[in-house]
């Protein structure tokens, strides 16, 4: 699958940052140049002209990918991309697609149907959709939980990031856990063993 259709997450996030904080200390000067740049978003670092890399921190490096995502900081964009990146476990609990959805390309034209008709409003990468209490149900959630009035039923652009949290870490911890890698083989030994117990 096209990368340009993955959700983005706050790890992916942090990992550009970290990646941003390198080639601004890497030796090779046009990855330095390019960096700075980036930096000059910041207006510390526009008034200075350039950023000197021992007075950057991590904590600038997040807010410039913030402002190249169109966020006015770093936490309205770890706001705006946990809901998008917790959905995907929306469909970790079993068949989603055999719930009837309305699906949308923008979060505006979601939200309008959902004002009018009512229901769940989700992201799902770079679309939304609109569902009822039975894909909640179906997700492991309880689509009469108090969090969802707080939240306003949206779980894209959640009204409530307290009441949001309680029910994304609900789903988190109704989610498979991933497989482990294959166990390691036993020896003769081990083999001669579990024949002779009994």
């Amino acid at each position: 699958m096209s990368s340009r259709f993955s959700p983005p997450t706050v790890a992916g996030f942090r990992r550009q940052a970290t990646l941003l904080l390198k080639d601004l200390c890497s030796t090779d000067a046009a990855r330095q140049d390019a960096a700075a740049r980036r930096f000059a978003a910041l207006p510390v670092y526009a008034r200075a002209g350039h950023a000197p890399p021992q007075a950057v921190q991590r904590k600038h490096a997040l807010q410039v990918i913030a402002l190249e995502q169109g966020a006015q900081d770093w936490p309205s964009l770890k706001a705006l991309t946990e809901p998008i990146e917790t959905a995907e476990l929306l469909y970790a609990n079993g068949p989603m697609s055999a719930y009837w959805n309305i699906w949308f390309s923008n979060y505006e034209e979601a939200r309008a149907v959902h004002r009018e008709k009512g229901g769940f409003l989700f992201p799902y990468r770079n679309h939304f959709f609109v569902s009822d209490e039975h894909f909640v149900r179906a997700a492991g959630l309880d689509p009469d939980a108090p969090e969802w009035r707080e939240i306003g039923n949206d779980w894209a652009k959640p009204g409530n990031r307290e009441a949001w949290a309680r029910l994304a870490n609900q789903l988190r911890a109704k989610a498979p856990k991933p497989r482990r890698s294959v166990a390691k083989r036993g020896t003769a030994a081990d083999s001669q063993r579990e024949a002779t117990r009994g």
